[in-house]
């Protein structure tokens, strides 16, 4: 097929997960002189085969630079949506969350906090006090990680550590009266900037969000527990 196309036996290289057509000649850039042979639209067969794209497949391609001994054909396939749907929500996701944490982050710095402080110090503030090795699961710290932040903390008189009454094994942690000064009101702003974040969203939009959140949560979670 690529051959009556290019003229002649092309080479292949791999380039992801699609194989890609090497050719020799030069491409335009877009704005000029079309290349004289035709763009191919391809989609990878189980076979890994290159195929003309059929029409009930929404693909797109575009042309890239070659150099003149030997380029490449860089074709972008897109399959459609529904082959697509979960890869492109988690990009969603994930785009949605690095915004939200970079917002939500220069705002509890601004108090002087760190995401991590700020994470234990409004766990504390909505839970009461809790061991330090049930902290750190909470606040995805491992147990050195979560023992240094608590040593900061009671340094800057933040929190305050005892042994539990009932095993002195266990570090009870709690707010101070400073700490707990401190997170009321930087929570208070944070709840506002939340608030800010989704106002396009009616109760509920964010209700149903919550729900859906939270069931692909446990599902991710239950698959890690699996493997």
């Amino acid at each position: 097929m690529l051959q009556s196309i290019l003229g002649r036996t092309p080479r292949v290289r791999s380039i992801g997960a699609f194989k890609i057509p090497v050719t020799g000649g030069r491409v335009d850039p877009p704005g000029r002189k079309p290349m004289s042979h035709r763009c191919v639209r391809v989609v990878r067969t189980a076979a890994n085969a290159l195929m003309p794209c059929p029409p009930a497949v929404e693909c797109a391609h575009q042309r890239a630079s070659l150099d003149r001994d030997e380029h490449a054909i860089e074709i972008q396939v897109f399959m459609t949506r529904g082959n697509q749907a979960t890869d492109h929500v988690w990009i969603v996701m994930m785009k949605a969350m690095r915004a939200l944490t970079r917002y939500a982050g220069a705002g509890i710095e601004e108090t002087g906090l760190g995401l991590s402080d700020f994470g234990v110090l409004e766990l504390l503030l909505h839970n009461g006090s809790l061991p330090v090795n049930t902290i750190g699961p909470i606040v995805d710290l491992t147990p050195g990680s979560i023992s240094i932040l608590v040593d900061r903390l009671v340094a800057k008189d933040l929190v305050s550590r005892v042994e539990s009454a009932e095993d002195r094994r266990v570090r009870i942690v709690a707010l101070t009266p400073r700490g707990k000064e401190l997170i009321v009101s930087a929570f208070r702003k944070h709840s506002g900037q939340m608030k800010k974040v989704f106002s396009e969203l009616s109760s509920e939009e964010l209700r149903s969000l919550e729900v859906k959140l939270k069931k692909v949560g446990k599902r991710a979670a239950a698959l890690m527990e699996q493997s």
